[in-house]
């Protein structure tokens, strides 16, 4: 997923044993790094429920019901 307002993103873990990690994220102005921030995770959201509704069809295809799937999870 990539922004044209985004010129840098990235992030680090200060430590592996504390639940933390920093966030960068450089514009180009035209947008806050907030609102990049919050673009790309509802960006994020609506492919995952894209891969989610795809893998529920073909199951669905297949004749296999979602619940069975869960069920072994």
């Amino acid at each position: 997923i990539s922004s044209p307002a985004v010129d840098f993103c990235g992030y680090s873990i200060p430590h592996p044993s504390e639940f933390k990690i920093h966030l960068r994220i450089q514009t180009d102005g035209s947008i806050t790094a907030t609102e990049a921030l919050m673009k790309g995770l509802d960006d994020l959201i609506e492919l995952c429920e894209h891969v989610e509704t795809t893998f529920n069809n073909k199951l669905k295809a297949k004749g296999i019901k979602t619940s069975d799937v869960q069920a072994q999870v």
